[in-house]
């Protein structure tokens, strides 16, 4: 298959397909999964001798190609009348996703429902989880638990303010969450697949 008909196949513009080949531009767990697909390769089979850096300027970090299950749907919307996340057990468990990672236990994907941070992550995407990554850090991506259990996916924000959850939405009528209690952050999104 020429780049032309690649690029065809997964909406990616040529030069963006020549950069990934010649590993000038990075490749994240969207583009491998797209490409592979395309290819109608298991997504591993394009990395098998890869190194990622996912620092530049730092120490080389090899990261292995993980398959993560899907558990459940998060809510991207309020806490208020939501459903905690479903958890399925492993029999139940149908869908996955493939990511590089260095990280072999410890992470799992959930499928996003609603529209609150649809600039980030739009309704149907994927997001990865990791809970071993649960100190709170200003602007970065987090899926939050109340003492309901019911669950969220927002931005954490602590600067020029209090502590608070933010959406990123188009839509002005998702509005800020400012904790009203105790909030447990269940992990880190750490990879968000749009394209599914």
């Amino acid at each position: 298959m020429t780049l032309a008909q690649l690029a065809e196949k997964t909406g990616y513009d040529n030069s963006v397909l020549s950069r990934i080949e010649a590993r000038i531009r990075k490749l994240d767990t969207e583009k491998i999964n797209t490409i592979a697909a395309a290819l109608n390769v298991q997504p591993h089979e394009l990395l098998e001798d890869a190194q990622f850096s996912p620092h530049s300027n730092t120490t080389t970090v090899a990261l292995k190609l993980v398959t993560v299950p899907i558990i459940s749907w998060i809510q991207a919307g309020n806490f208020n009348g939501g459903e905690s996340v479903n958890v399925a057990t492993l029999k139940d468990i149908e869908e996955t996703v493939t990511i590089p990672t260095n990280r072999l236990n410890g992470i799992f994907a959930l499928r996003v429902e609603g529209d609150s941070m649809s600039l980030e992550a739009p309704h149907g995407a994927i997001i990865v989880v990791d809970t071993h990554d649960r100190d709170p850090i200003d602007g970065k991506l987090y899926v939050f638990s109340n003492v309901d259990h019911e669950a969220t996916f927002k931005r954490y924000r602590d600067t020029d303010g209090p502590a608070r959850l933010e959406p990123c939405s188009h839509d002005p009528k998702f509005r800020t969450i400012f904790p009203n209690g105790e909030i447990n952050i269940i992990g880190r999104v750490t990879d968000i697949i749009r394209k599914v």
